[in-house]
């Protein structure tokens, strides 16, 4: 099996490339980033610059890993709607084939499966990772959609 890591490698400039981030100013603008990061659950690798841009080192793996939630996908020939009340679910959508579902981890998914489990005909099933779009969505806001 392989193994995959994908990094983004961010380029932040100062307005016109004006050469303003000298030393003292450039390390409060990296520990304001580092800490801007570690606040928004942002695994940050790498922060290192010069007097006119600033470069971030971050793992979207590391992103999606520290969102905390999973989608969870199911297709049923059954009503799915109660699963909205369910301990554990923090959003819903329906669809002609069943529900999506974000919930707070896999083991919602575990306890979804064994309450649907016996009550009818179940086409599909499957827990995914949050899109980098959902993640983006969750944290700067819908109106960017």
């Amino acid at each position: 099996m392989s193994w995959v890591r994908i990094w983004v490698h961010m380029v932040f400039s100062t307005k016109n490339s004006v050469p303003f981030l000298h030393q003292k100013i450039r390390k409060q603008v990296m520990q304001h980033i580092k800490q801007n990061a570690e606040t928004k659950g942002v695994w940050l690798d790498s922060v290192n610059g010069y007097t006119d841009h600033v470069h971030c080192l971050i793992s979207l793996k590391e992103i999606k890993r520290s969102f905390g939630k999973k989608n969870l996908v199911i297709h049923a020939d059954f009503d799915l709607g109660y699963l909205r009340n369910f301990t554990g679910v923090t959003k819903v959508k329906n669809t002609t084939e069943g529900i999506h579902l974000q919930i707070t981890g896999e083991e919602i998914a575990e306890n979804i499966l064994n309450e649907i489990v016996g009550k009818g005909f179940v086409r599909k099933f499957v827990l995914e990772e949050p899109s980098l779009n959902d993640i983006f969505i969750e944290k700067a806001g819908a109106s960017y959609e």
